[in-house]
């Protein structure tokens, strides 16, 4: 039985690898209010790491996970509280130049957000996409004028990254997550699939979380197609 990939999208925080545990420990501490945020001068988290471990997909989450974690309703007016470009605003930095970025980005920050804590997200998909030397620091500057503004940031490349963006940042590492965790997550898939866990051999999960580098965009259809092909050959052996 073959299923859109959306069916294995992350449902909550923790169906989402975050590499390193400090960093999955420093969310939390963000979400339970033990790090104020925003605050101590930071308003922004990055996330960064290889391709494909899931750093555009938690930072459309983050919004709503930051907004849930003060136990905040859900606004009434929106049919989903991620469907509101007023509530949150998405910038994919290759695509726009960085004048039309920071021009959208100073319009939006003086409006009134409609969050329910009163703050507006800013997401920014690879930022090191824009100049560090001329467009970054203009980026800083709007940062340290947005007073109603939490940003959030993801890039492969942190060392492209200004000085002064890091610093106002907090750094969520998302790399290869360890092949154990992804063979576990390849069990949970198969059986959404109609599979048991052990039709599947875990040592071939364990090669394919090998090739894939830490990339779910690999893994995932590897799996879907090694499961595809299980059940396309019982099907087969049992109409002959």
């Amino acid at each position: 039985m073959q299923k859109n990939q959306t069916q294995f999208a992350p449902k909550s925080f923790e169906d989402f690898v975050i590499s390193n545990p400090r960093s999955r420990e420093k969310l939390n501490d963000i979400f339970n209010a033990d790090k104020p945020f925003p605050g101590g001068g930071k308003n922004a988290i990055c996330l960064w790491g290889t391709y494909g471990t899931g750093k555009t997909t938690l930072a459309m989450e983050l919004p709503k996970l930051l907004e849930e974690s003060r136990n905040m309703p859900v606004i009434h007016n929106s049919p989903s509280i991620l469907s509101s470009s007023r509530f949150w605003e998405l910038t994919k930095c290759g695509e726009e130049n960085v004048t039309t970025i920071i021009q959208g980005l100073n319009n939006r920050i003086y409006q009134p957000a409609l969050s329910q804590s009163g703050w507006r997200y800013e997401i920014f998909d690879e930022i090191d996409v824009i100049d560090i030397k001329k467009g970054q620091p203009r980026l800083k500057s709007a940062m340290t004028h947005s007073e109603n503004t939490v940003f959030i940031f993801t890039t492969n490349h942190p060392d492209k990254l200004d000085r002064g963006i890091i610093d106002r940042s907090h750094l969520i590492e998302m790399n290869q997550a360890p092949v154990e965790h992804m063979a576990d997550l390849a069990e949970g898939w198969m059986c959404a699939m109609g599979l048991s866990s052990g039709e599947i051999d875990r040592a071939t999960l364990i090669d394919m979380a090998k090739e894939s580098r830490g990339s779910f965009r690999y893994f995932l259809p590897e799996v879907q197609t090694a499961v595809n092909r299980y059940l396309r050959t019982a099907l087969s052996n049992s109409t002959n």
